[in-house]
């Protein structure tokens, strides 16, 4: 999917991804424009819970995604 409501990211970009209170390293691969006019960012990560680690793609607010930092 592509054009003026998705911007991508190549290569992907680095992200922390908070989940449940907690920031997960991961990648996002675009911001999406959903209908109502706000942006989503589009990620994938790896979680560990009690049940063992999880990954997971979807899209979430942008206050839940920031730049992660080497």
């Amino acid at each position: 999917m592509s054009g003026p409501g998705v911007q991508r990211f190549d290569p992907l970009r680095p992200v922390e991804v908070e989940l449940d209170g907690a920031w997960w390293p991961g990648s996002q691969d675009a911001w999406v424009r959903w209908p109502d006019g706000s942006w989503r960012a589009s990620v994938e990560f790896v979680a560990e819970k009690e049940w063992g680690a999880g990954k997971h793609v979807m899209s979430v607010p942008e206050d839940r995604v920031r730049l992660r930092h080497a």
